[in-house]
């Protein structure tokens, strides 16, 4: 700003004297009336050029100033970012909550799901163990019949055949005779 300031500073005498030549020529003023405006042009141009010198206390006035003026603007902004930290930070806990009670139900369904599979395992195999033990008396008990048979035909088999074939024989003697 104040590299602005300069440069109209340095400028406005140039052009001030560039209009009063160009307001003199084309004008039918007298000299009088073109010498009273320029002194008027360089009392304006001299208090701008006083301010412009004097710009560093302006500008600290105008900074004190900003200051008062931005205060409530400042402090409002400070108050919605306190309020918006304070909404913030409730939202954040309601989360936390949110996060810890989701955790508690999860571990809860876990360990139902963990106590159901554990059940139904256990019912499998019990399950499992009364089909092998129903199989394997029903294998025992079909191992003792063909063994009681594989017996019978070892032993009385032969029996049976030689009391028949010795009761042929013996009618064949008797109607021999």
């Amino acid at each position: 700003m104040s590299d602005r300031l300069s440069l109209v500073s340095e400028q406005t005498p140039k052009i001030m004297t560039w209009k009063a030549q160009l307001l003199a020529l084309n004008s039918s003023a007298s000299i009088e009336q073109v010498n009273v405006a320029l002194n008027s042009l360089k009392v304006s141009s001299d208090a701008f050029k006083d301010f412009i010198d004097n710009n560093p206390e302006y500008m600290r006035d105008l900074a004190a100033q900003m200051a008062i003026e931005l205060q409530p603007l400042v402090n409002d902004i400070d108050a919605k970012t306190a309020q918006r930290l304070v909404q913030l930070s409730i939202e954040r806990q309601a989360l936390e909550t949110m996060v810890a009670r989701e955790r508690q139900e999860i571990a809860l369904i876990i360990d139902q799901q963990r106590t159901q599979f554990t059940q139904d395992m256990n019912q499998a195999s019990q399950e499992v163990v009364d089909l092998a033990m129903t199989k394997l008396i029903e294998l025992i008990k079909s191992t003792i019949l063909y063994f009681v048979l594989f017996i019978g035909v070892i032993f009385f088999a032969p029996l049976g055949l030689g009391y028949y074939l010795g009761k042929r024989s013996a009618v064949r003697a008797v109607t021999a005779k």
